[in-house]
């Protein structure tokens, strides 16, 4: 006796949850695809100009690639709040002066 049951039927219920199991698993897996998802997507983006020329020259893909990497640095580094911290930073350090040393008396 397995679960109140006699054992074939505890074994048939197990199998049977287990594959409801692998196939819940299977539908997270693939609802889960971000990475095709975000490839497709830079290609949905990316201009289609060079694919409308005639001749399609590897040099020419290098070149639209090349561009398309910069303008995405770019972006990035627009982004970014580092060069903005960086800037605002300078732009406090300027507004306040370090103190200077005092000169020292005779005394001391």
């Amino acid at each position: 006796m397995a679960f109140g049951l006699p054992i074939a039927d505890a074994i048939d219920q197990v199998t049977a949850a287990a594959r409801e199991l692998d196939a819940a698993a299977e539908k997270t897996s693939h609802a889960q695809d971000f990475g095709s998802q975000i490839a497709d997507a830079v290609k949905r983006k990316s201009p289609r100009h060079a694919a409308a020329t005639a001749d399609n020259d590897d040099d020419e893909n290098d070149k639209d690639a090349d561009s398309f990497a910069k303008r995405l640095k770019k972006a990035v580094q627009r982004k970014s709040g580092q060069k903005q911290h960086k800037e605002q930073a300078e732009r406090e350090r300027s507004h306040y002066q370090q103190p200077q040393p005092r000169q020292r008396t005779k005394g001391e």
